[in-house]
């Protein structure tokens, strides 16, 4: 098959000719090209995909069109799982020490905290989130209640299992 290239405007252009035969007036603007199709190579799907090379050799007037083996672009990371965070905390020893200490204190202030978190995370599972103020409510219960090490490593598997890791944290940064 032959294919015409325009040096006017470096551009290619389809060959008039179905036959491939010579081109009886051709403009000399224009150069004959042979094209030189490669075949597709065994790939991969699930690694790899193709991507369609042009290479154009006005020298040898060829045009040779072959495949490049590219990796797959990485994954786009997991969404965040609210549902599934709060959902694991209902059961966790770690939320039922906190409720624990809510029923045994004097002070209303803790279940004031809580539902304020409840809020918070409730707003979020509905899909309007707003992190400052789950991060707050968060920062704000944790810091009013007694969690032990095994409590803080529960509630961090908990964060990393729904994909909460990278957005929260369990305590906030140390100041200067």
């Amino acid at each position: 098959m032959k294919l015409l290239y325009d040096l006017t405007s470096d551009t290619l252009a389809p060959y008039p000719r179905d036959d491939d035969g010579p081109v009886v007036g051709l403009d000399p603007r224009y150069l004959e090209l042979t094209l030189i199709q490669a075949e597709q190579p065994d790939y991969d799907p699930a690694m790899h995909h193709l991507e369609p090379t042009e290479a154009i050799n006005l020298t040898a007037r060829t045009v040779t069109r072959g495949w490049q083996l590219a990796g797959l672009p990485p994954p786009p990371p997991p969404s965040p799982d609210y549902q599934g965070f709060y959902t694991a905390l209902l059961s966790s020893a770690a939320y039922a020490s906190v409720l624990q200490q809510s029923m045994t204190s004097d002070s209303p202030a803790l279940a004031t905290l809580i539902a304020i978190f409840v809020s918070a995370i409730g707003e979020a599972m509905a899909g309007r989130v707003n992190q400052a103020a789950l991060q707050q409510a968060v920062w704000l219960l944790l810091g009013n209640v007694t969690a032990t090490e095994a409590d803080l490593v529960e509630l961090q598997t908990l964060l990393v299992a729904s994909h909460l890791d990278g957005i929260y944290s369990l305590q906030p940064p140390a100041e200067n």
